[in-house]
């Protein structure tokens, strides 16, 4: 305790010194905690986007179709009951029709299977439970809103009709034609020629294996929607080798260089120590209160004071991962108390004084 003590009062001697340290240190380590952050979040940003995208998106159609409609509609929507199946679905007709508020403008009217909505426009959740959805241009266009009617006309036909739309949605869809377009449900469909699955991340394979049986004897190809993908293909190895996961390290290890150039500026007061029978493992613990107080102490608070800058940003992933990084920081400046004793050594008052 003594021994403790002593540390203490060492750090209270320099005590303004220790204060600039501990201000330096505590920026620092928030400054490394908002880079980890940022380069994390930029990551799971891409990967969002991605998956919005379509990159779980599976085209199914039968094997040899070249048109027409070749599958069990109903069926592509059951697939929803499939484990690691986000939502499925399948157009059953199209048409081109003109908005009795705007007469010179086309739009669409797509009838599809109920599951096909979520397919269609993942960035709303309203739509898991509408039975017809307005996309973003007509929304934009005609000012449509949700419990309103969207009146068309149908190219070839002079009578007008009209849908009550459940969610007029300012969310870009999957597929740009969607954007124009008012989407219903069907309740009894019949076959489409594409059925379009999208599965849980990390189960798009184990999806595809079991699209293969699921239209059976029918023999189907199944596609990925985004074959050309320029977005990061795999998150879990682009988190893995984040270039932020080595802040952390390269951190500690200048904060680990800094203490010790500080302790063997010092080394004719640890000399002393040792003079007056200070045992190796006392003088790690009085190298341990010194950097608790003079490193430890401020990179809480400095990692601390930027995590609750940023909590309402932070993910349940970016949050493992970021606890990660800090204790790495915390683990390697934890090594300095050890190098410290080595590096002082066993050397006496009087060989520091005759300049060694």
């Amino acid at each position: 305790m003594e021994v403790a003590l002593e540390g203490l009062r060492a750090v209270r001697a320099r005590r303004w010194r220790a204060l600039s340290f501990g201000v330096a240190v505590g920026l620092v380590s928030g400054a490394a905690f908002a880079v980890s952050f940022a380069d994390t979040t930029r990551i799971e940003s891409q990967w969002t986007e991605q998956v919005y995208a379509g990159s779980n998106v599976l085209s199914i159609t039968a094997a040899g179709a070249e048109g027409g409609s070749s599958l069990d509609a109903h069926r592509c929507d059951a697939m929803r009951s499939i484990g690691g199946v986000r939502s499925a679905g399948a157009i059953m007709y199209t048409y081109e029709v003109f908005a009795e508020a705007s007469p010179s403008e086309r739009f669409a009217v797509i009838e599809v299977t109920p599951g096909y909505l979520q397919v269609a426009y993942p960035r709303d959740p309203r739509v898991a439970r509408a039975s017809a959805v307005a996309g973003a241009s007509v929304v934009e266009r005609l000012g449509v809103v949700s419990g309103g009617v969207f009146a068309y006309r149908p190219r070839d036909q002079q009578q007008s009709f009209t849908v009550h739309v459940d969610v007029a949605t300012s969310e870009t869809a999957r597929r740009e034609p969607f954007d124009r377009a008012v989407m219903t449900a069907v309740g009894n469909p019949g076959s489409t020629y594409e059925c379009m699955v999208e599965a849980q991340p990390g189960s798009i394979d184990a999806v595809a294996s079991a699209a293969q049986m699921w239209f059976a004897p029918t023999e189907v190809k199944v596609v990925p929607e985004l074959q050309n993908n320029t977005l990061i293909a795999d998150p879990t190895t682009e988190l893995r080798t984040r270039f932020s996961q080595w802040v952390p390290i390269v951190l500690g290890g200048a904060l680990v260089i800094v203490v010790l150039m500080t302790w063997w500026s010092r080394r004719a007061d640890y000399a002393n120590y040792r003079a007056f029978g200070l045992t190796a493992p006392q003088m790690i613990l009085l190298l341990t209160t010194e950097t608790a107080l003079t490193f430890w102490l401020p990179i809480v608070v400095g990692s601390s004071l930027a995590c609750l800058a940023l909590a309402p940003w932070i993910s349940p992933v970016t949050a493992r991962l970021l606890a990660g990084d800090y204790g790495t920081l915390l683990l390697t400046v934890s090594l300095t108390p050890m190098l410290g004793a080595l590096l002082l050594g066993r050397r006496s008052a009087f060989e520091v004084a005759k300049g060694g």
